[in-house]
């Protein structure tokens, strides 16, 4: 018997407006453990703090979502977890990203959001959730300058693995591609 549509270690979804990549990033806040890591990548504007937002919203963080540019790490409680959001871009060393103790907040039951997570791999164990976001660069932007967004999807490690047609599900009517 073949593989159902579920069973993918990557896959693509669509964006065509920021209300939509807030819904998308909702549900897939659903599949959140603590413990868990997602490392978000894209250029700047790619939208990886909506992203976080809209994660932040569906998860009932009742403060403001900002990026953590200057501050680091932006740490979010929620009756069920603790949200860590965290912007590694400026940082220009394992050692100082070591000295943020992201490992240490994931292991006693954050989550973790890192933009620029592919500057942080190393800081975690091999298990996690990539999402890269971009710019669909195949349409033109609407007339207030906004641009539909790919989200791609790739799990790395057991934890992850284990869930990626949980995640599949949760995210089915916006995938592209697999």
């Amino acid at each position: 018997m073949g593989q159902s549509n579920h069973d993918r270690s990557s896959f693509v979804v669509r964006a065509d407006t920021p209300p939509m990549l807030a819904e998308i990033a909702g549900a897939f806040s659903h599949v959140c453990e603590p413990g868990d890591v997602v490392l978000l990548a894209g250029e700047l504007g790619a939208g990886k703090t909506q992203f976080v937002k809209g994660v932040a919203a569906a998860l009932g963080v009742t403060q403001t979502v900002t990026s953590p540019t200057f501050t680091l790490v932006q740490i979010y409680e929620t009756e069920s977890l603790t949200l860590l959001h965290a912007d590694v871009y400026r940082l220009e060393s394992p050692s100082a990203l070591a000295d943020l103790d992201l490992a240490e907040l994931v292991e006693e039951g954050a989550v973790a959001f890192v933009e620029w997570g592919d500057h942080a791999v190393s800081a975690f164990r091999q298990d996690y959730c990539r999402i890269q976001l971009d710019a669909d660069p195949d349409v033109d932007p609407t007339d207030d300058g906004v641009s539909p967004r790919t989200l791609s999807f790739s799990f790395v490690g057991r934890s992850w693995m284990s869930r990626a047609s949980i995640v599949a599900q949760q995210l089915e009517k916006w995938i592209v591609a697999t």
